[in-house]
């Protein structure tokens, strides 16, 4: 089974991440998947993009236990720069993309919605920057998309508590597009809006924005080098062993 799955409604892609046993947190495999469906979409360009996860979940960030043998900066490098560029690449495409947001968006899953244009959420959704829980900052070029959607003291609030915050708590700040109840409803809702305002939401990104993304990468792999990181994550771990 794909742990990408793709269709194509009428003018609408969706991707559905699709490791719904880990939160559809995202592996190596995950991660070419997206590069190969990048290509493909800009290639053959959909009027808009959505992006949503299986099993009611949007998107737990990187997969800590596949990653955990990651120990120096040079290997996480190896890591969060391909997945960096996958964001670049998404703010770069020509066309409108939306994240759909049900359950959650965790950690580098919530930098995989701040990249895009449109972010449309379930009610009960929430969305948080966790990675300060296992020592980390974002790598994947969150801080920069969220700072792009969203006020400085806003953003600074949710980078430095590493919380999950409710959306009705987001959509005060701005960061929430629409409310929806599936993927379908969503793509509607924020068609509407592209058409009221003529396009993407956010304007096309200079290669300032990108090479502010991209040192995102850079400032995580030293993190992820310390102590500190590998000590929260073996925690976390033993957590969740405990957990089942």
């Amino acid at each position: 089974m794909p742990v990408l799955e793709r269709d194509r409604v009428n003018s609408v892609e969706y991707w559905m991440l699709n490791r719904p046993h880990v939160k559809n947190a995202v592996n190596i495999e995950l991660m070419k998947e997206l590069q190969e469906a990048l290509m493909d979409v800009e290639r053959h360009p959909p009027q808009q993009l959505l992006v949503y996860g299986a099993g009611n979940t949007f998107c737990s960030g990187g997969d800590v236990k596949a990653f955990r043998g990651l120990q120096t900066s040079r290997e996480a490098l190896g890591m969060l720069l391909p997945m960096n560029r996958v964001l670049q690449q998404i703010r770069a495409l020509d066309f409108p993309v939306t994240a759909y947001i049900e359950g959650t968006a965790a950690g580098g899953g919530a930098e995989l919605a701040v990249c895009c244009d449109y972010i449309a959420a379930h009610p009960d959704a929430a969305l948080g920057f966790i990675q300060g829980s296992i020592g980390l900052t974002t790598g994947w070029g969150g801080e920069t998309c969220l700072l792009s959607k969203v006020d400085a003291e806003a953003a600074e609030q949710a980078l430095a508590s590493a919380a999950l915050y409710p959306a009705d708590v987001w959509n005060r700040s701005g960061l929430i597009d629409t409310w929806a109840r599936s993927p379908e409803e969503a793509a509607r809702n924020v068609e509407s809006l592209i058409q009221c305002r003529s396009g993407r939401r956010l304007p096309a990104p200079s290669d300032e924005v990108f090479s502010r993304m991209e040192q995102e990468a850079y400032r995580c792999a030293e993190r992820w080098a310390s102590k500190e990181h590998h000590d929260a994550v073996a925690s976390f771990i033993e957590r969740r062993r405990e957990e089942r």
